[in-house]
């Protein structure tokens, strides 16, 4: 419930997104009913992309959905490795 409050009040002020390595039927199966994807203007999967994490195209077509440069980004990660992707998109930019 807290996420959801926490979720929602970001919601009015920031775009948000999801960008996973799931599949998607995988990721649907799993989050459906948490209402997480409620908040957020776009959910990426890795049917979404030409190569995943570590590889920046995760996070370089959610700044192209957005319209969106790296200097207006934040992103949340929860992986060390993932966070290198993340690296890697600045690069790229």
């Amino acid at each position: 419930p807290k996420v959801k409050k926490v979720l929602a009040d970001l919601s009015k002020k920031y775009k948000m997104a999801i960008v996973t390595t799931s599949r998607r039927v995988d990721f649907e199966l799993i989050h459906k009913k948490r209402g997480i994807s409620d908040f957020m203007q776009f959910v990426l999967c890795v049917e979404d992309y030409n190569r995943a994490k570590p590889y920046p195209d995760p996070y370089l077509k959610g700044l192209e959905l957005f319209k969106a440069s790296n200097e207006q980004t934040i992103v949340v990660e929860d992986s060390p490795d993932f966070r290198k992707s993340t690296t890697n998109t600045h690069n790229k930019l």
